[in-house]
């Protein structure tokens, strides 16, 4: 390389940072010679590509500290795992000013330090910083925070540590087909501790192989995870909040130390999830009152032996086409709540499990079809939209129907004999509730069946 090549500087494991124009030797020295030689600015980047090598020297940085041509000097490597910067410094990647424009691709960034929570790389503030195809790899955290404006794509996060920390510490900004491995962390350690409102997290994977420890995945989670895989020994998101959205992603807990694939929801969409529980504890451990919506998910606890999702706060929670699977042997319900409630939606359901009875009263059900019950020969309390099979063959019983509320009023209850048994099957009214003003309805011939109406008041109509 001579110097007349225009605002491009050679870094070179031959090279020698007296040499005038280069190849130079370390990337500080390079940096400098396109700063002295050249008019650096936002219309026009200066380049400084890297060979092949390890690059460890105290001069071996990438920096834009304080506004000026840092600013606008990129970086560019002969390729992952080709070029190497690695270094024991914490920090050696520090783009922290408001003008950054810095572009870094085709390399393995590396951190190989013993001080616990030190990094490979910040970008607390820029214009616009780009990172692509690069491996960002580190004894301890990997990145200490991603500027809004701050993008990644095609790059691979990996910690080696074997202590309680964290992989990537604050997130702002966006990653797309990236990944995000931890594979010794201790417990409790974080892949994310925050995921911020501004973040979209696309076409990523975030994975803890240490799955029978409590790592978790993420501490607080507000962004957008959309059409990626996350999966954690532990609770994989502590809290998803702040109008976060999850969607087309599958969201794994081997559920180490009681951990849940989602701690606690507020204010959020999750559509079109797949949340798989391997242990034996809640998919969910809580949803609160605060206008969450989720829909066309797959909650999938086969080894669930208690609540499906645990502590749900009624009121304000909407859910739409959304299935449950626990274990058969589970005691507990696919949705249990902590109190009654008037705006919870529901669509399409298979639950292995019944919703409890703070459900069965007051929720409000929206279904493309009815909930077919199991053939029931002893007195059952129905739940709203349930279609009642009954044999009573072995004898005369009662099927009690759920209070009338504003929130079920229109919805209906089907009970029907599926027998040749013209035995009585008594249809009960709960509290003061009426049957077409009575306080009963029977069916006594086989194969017989009414079809009841809630008015949403106080009685309940026969409509077929």
């Amino acid at each position: 390389m001579g110097c007349c090549n225009w605002f491009v500087a050679e870094v070179s494991k031959n090279g020698s940072d007296s040499n005038p124009c280069g190849p130079f030797a370390t990337i500080d020295a390079a940096r400098t010679y396109l700063k002295n030689s050249f008019s650096i600015s936002s219309s026009q980047h200066g380049l400084i590509k890297i060979g092949p090598g390890i690059f460890s020297a105290s001069g071996d940085t990438i920096v834009a500290t304080s506004a000026g041509e840092d600013d606008y000097i990129d970086y560019e490597g002969s390729g992952v795992d080709i070029t190497v910067i690695k270094r024991t410094a914490s920090a050696f990647v520090s783009l922290t000013t408001a003008s950054c424009e810095n572009k870094i691709s085709n390399m393995t960034l590396e951190y190989n330090g013993s001080t616990t929570g030190e990094y490979v790389m910040t970008v607390s503030n820029c214009t616009s910083v780009v990172l692509n195809n690069c491996k960002i790899k580190s004894s301890h955290r990997c990145i200490d925070y991603l500027h809004t404006n701050a993008k990644m794509f095609h790059c691979a996060v990996e910690s080696t540590s074997t202590v309680a920390e964290t992989v990537v510490h604050t997130v702002y900004g966006s990653m797309s087909n990236c990944t995000v491995v931890a594979n010794s962390l201790a417990s409790p350690g974080y892949l994310f501790s925050i995921v911020a409102d501004t973040s979209v997290l696309e076409y990523c994977r975030f994975t803890a192989s240490n799955t029978g420890s409590d790592i978790r995945g993420c501490g607080n989670f507000q962004g957008r995870l959309s059409h990626s895989y996350l999966e954690t020994g532990g609770y994989t998101i502590d809290d998803l909040n702040n109008n976060a959205r999850l969607e087309y992603s599958r969201i794994v807990s081997s559920g180490a130390s009681g951990g849940v694939v989602i701690n606690l929801i507020r204010d959020t969409v999750v559509d079109h999830c797949f949340l798989h529980q391997k242990g034996n504890v809640p998919v969910i451990n809580g949803v609160r009152a605060n206008a969450s919506i989720i829909t066309d998910t797959v909650l999938y606890g086969p080894a669930c032996t208690g609540n499906l999702v645990n502590s749900v706060e009624v009121d304000g929670t909407i859910w739409l086409g959304c299935a449950f699977y626990s274990s058969t042997s589970s005691t507990g319900w696919s949705l249990n709540a902590s109190a009654a409630g008037r705006t919870i939606t529901i669509g399409d359901i298979t639950a292995n499990r019944p919703l409890d009875s703070d459900f069965a009263a007051t929720y409000v059900f929206e279904r493309g079809k009815h909930n077919v019950t199991a053939v029931k020969t002893a007195a059952y309390t129905a739940l709203i939209n349930d279609t009642v099979r009954c044999n009573p063959t072995g004898g005369a019983f009662t099927v009690t129907l759920p209070a009338v509320t504003a929130g079920n009023g229109g919805m209906q209850i089907t009970v029907k004999n599926t027998s040749s048994s013209a035995n009585t099957i008594t249809i009960a009214r709960a509290g003061a509730d009426t049957i077409d003003g009575a306080t009963t309805a029977t069916i006594s011939a086989a194969y017989g069946k009414l079809t009841l109406e809630s008015d949403g008041t106080s009685e309940w109509m026969i409509v077929g």
